[in-house]
């Protein structure tokens, strides 16, 4: 079995996460359909997690200061979630 799309419902909005044909993932808003990252299959592992912090600011917000309203933990599960979709 393989996931190739996986919508996100945060407190702040809905994101959804799809398959590339070259391995990678497309994030995008569920709303507009907005693209908010593209996941290249040959990324290091600190942009994958540059691109996760984006998709965290759509679904948990930012505060005063733009900065994404998560913890790092939180961050990181959305990376897990785009990797699983992602095949690796």
């Amino acid at each position: 079995m393989q996931i190739t799309a996986m919508t996100i419902k945060g407190p702040e909005g809905t994101i959804e996460i799809t398959r590339t044909s070259n391995g990678g993932a497309n994030i995008t808003r569920a709303d507009d359909h907005r693209l908010i990252a593209c996941v290249e299959p040959t990324a290091t592992r600190e942009s994958d997690f540059y691109d996760a912090q984006f998709a965290a600011a759509a679904l948990y917000g930012t505060d005063r200061k733009g900065r994404v309203n998560a913890t790092n933990s939180m961050v990181h599960e959305v990376l897990d979630l785009i990797d699983r979709v992602a095949g690796r």
